[in-house]
């Protein structure tokens, strides 16, 4: 998506694109309806590297009509930990 950018430092790799997700996938939202399309990220990490990505905005963005920034996650099972 516009805007967007992965980042990644200490030998690790990162990358990410959009995929559709139909109401009857394993990665479905409960109650989900149709097709929703969301942003998918990847990284390799090894221990000491970083990996992330961001989004430039054109110009300042007003978020104060909304209550919050939510993120769903689907993880590996691997056991690394993640922060945002």
């Amino acid at each position: 998506p516009d805007g967007f950018y992965p980042y990644e430092g200490g030998g690790a790799g990162a990358g990410y694109g959009v995929e559709e997700v139909a109401a009857d996938a394993e990665f479905a939202r409960d109650g989900q309806v149709g097709v929703n399309n969301v942003l998918s990220f990847g990284a390799n990490v090894p221990s000491g590297g970083f990996a992330g990505f961001g989004q430039n905005f054109a110009g300042p963005v007003d978020a104060s009509a909304f209550q919050g920034l939510q993120f769903w996650m689907y993880g590996t099972n691997s056991g690394a930990e993640l922060q945002s």
